[in-house]
């Protein structure tokens, strides 16, 4: 029998990456406590509307005998009919016992804390229901635990509920649909939060280190409302032209499915038009945006038929 001498190499490479992974998802990532942000938007379906926001931490505030980092909302982007979920300003406070891999809320206008954040929970532990604009997120429990590359490092990912994609929290980071809303959709159109992004200390993090992530702000971020976001034919079969009332430089197009999970990136877009393929797209409604030089993306609903 012929010996495969390349396969006790293979092997310890395996080894390797298995302790390098494990090694760095024993490492705690705990919650940043200053130079933060969280930017997301808001999305409740078909109707086009919605609003886009970030969180920054704006100093602290002591409550009884404990600080607490204040959460803050410069600005919502707002557009459409719909209603606002999100206001300007004080938005809570949080702290965390980093010992215990714990964060806990303060709601505004209160002063009793809420868990907001247990990175110790294991499969079969208890997520506890909660209620923030105009999202209730049942109780449920840890169906699966893995991991993320962020930055160069791995952290614990832990997925529940219904949509375990979109029903999910990144140590040190929070739920993929916002640091408080943590609500994934019950329904197959809508409506959604969407984390877009996480920075701390001027780097991205999340998704990755090429994503803009700045601040949602009336005075120096101006609207991408501006730009208008044409598709024909919509609904389409095999493939759209997106069209825009002005050229872009460098615009980055993302496609989310129904329950607000990221399916499809395309970068580097200049000019006016873009010819989109279906490619693997199945059958049923997107929401499709588009974000040039880190400003609000423009959105649409996009949809594809047989």
């Amino acid at each position: 029998m012929k010996r495969n001498h390349h396969l006790p190499c293979l092997l310890t490479i395996l080894l390797f990456q298995f302790s390098v992974l494990h090694s760095q998802t024993n490492i705690y990532h705990p919650f940043p406590e200053t130079n933060a942000i969280w930017g997301g938007h808001y999305w409740p379906g078909m109707i086009k509307c919605g609003e886009h926001y970030s969180y920054t931490i704006a100093g602290d505030t002591v409550i009884g005998n404990q600080t607490y980092h204040q959460l803050s909302i410069p600005y919502v982007d707002s557009y459409g009919p719909c209603t606002v979920n999100h206001s300007a300003g004080y938005n809570g406070c949080y702290r965390q016992d980093v010992a215990a891999r714990k964060v806990y809320y303060i709601a505004p206008g209160d002063v009793t804390e809420e868990l907001l954040y247990d990175f110790t929970l294991e499969v079969g532990d208890t997520i506890h229901e909660f209620s923030r604009f105009n999202c209730t997120q049942p109780t449920d429990t840890i169906s699966l635990i893995d991991s993320m590359l962020i930055g160069t490092n791995y952290r614990k990912v832990w997925h529940f509920g219904e949509f375990p994609i979109s029903n999910t929290i990144i140590e040190g980071i929070g739920y993929v649909s916002g640091i408080l809303e943590g609500c994934a959709t019950s329904m197959p159109d809508g409506p959604f939060y969407v984390l877009d992004c996480f920075q701390q200390n001027g780097i991205t993090l999340y998704p990755d280190a090429a994503t803009p992530c700045q601040l949602v702000n009336s005075v120096d971020e101006p609207s991408m409302a501006s730009i208008q976001l044409t598709i024909y034919p919509n609904p389409f079969s095999s493939s759209a032209t997106l069209q825009f009332n002005r050229s872009v430089v460098n615009a980055t197009i993302t496609i989310y499915n129904c329950v607000g999970q990221q399916i499809r990136q395309i970068k580097n877009i200049s000019g006016k038009t873009i010819i989109l393929n279906r490619d693997n797209l199945s059958v049923g409604l997107y929401y499709i945006s588009i974000c040039e030089k880190g400003k609000l993306p423009a959105t649409n609903v996009l949809e594809v038929i047989d």
